[in-house]
């Protein structure tokens, strides 16, 4: 078996190339996995030093964010979000994890996602859901699921911003949004 020749193999001491070989992971996935399980820490010759040299040239996160970390963006659908959790980013591996806030007032265009299921949970704030033919009022503390291909958008109340946190399976996407 040879090592791959992705750049984080190449940046790597000798010793630790070594010690991946004889571990089997010859794929940065494999060592990503093995990193994520905790796993790569019990194997023989993995002490700290070695873990470390791994975090540093490999793409392993730590799948921990701290949210004055997290830099809000708007979405396809017009809500500004903040990504709490996301494989691109963190490391997780088949959902990902917003913070949406709706702006008093304000609505997200009509939208679906053609893969992706999405969890919405209400944590301040009220509004209207429209979910496929279906209008109602959501508030906090109130959880709807939203099926690939449903039709939704949310509405704040011209009180106060809605916030949401907004669970996506797999996880989100622009090119999976299709606005309506």
């Amino acid at each position: 078996m040879q090592l791959g020749t992705d750049a984080p193999f190449e940046r790597i001491s000798r010793r630790t190339r070594n010690l991946l070989l004889q571990a089997g992971l010859s794929t940065v996935d494999e060592v990503m996995a093995r990193h994520r399980s905790r796993e790569l820490q019990r194997l023989p010759g993995f002490g700290r030093q070695t873990v470390g040299e791994i975090e540093k040239f490999f793409p392993v996160r730590r799948l921990q964010q701290p949210y004055a970390t997290v830099q809000p963006y708007i979405t396809a659908d017009g809500s500004v979000i903040r990504e709490l959790m996301h494989p691109a980013v963190h490391g997780n591996c088949r959902q990902s994890l917003a913070e949406a806030t709706v702006a008093a007032g304000a609505g997200t265009l009509l939208h679906r996602h053609l893969r992706s299921e999405e969890i919405y949970h209400v944590t301040a704030g009220e509004g209207e859901m429209i979910l496929g033919a279906k209008s109602f009022r959501i508030g906090p503390g109130d959880t709807v699921c939203i099926a690939p291909g449903t039709p939704h958008r949310v509405r704040a109340s011209a009180r106060a911003p809605l916030v949401l946190l907004c669970c996506s399976s797999p996880a989100y996407a622009h090119a999976d949004t299709e606005l309506l």
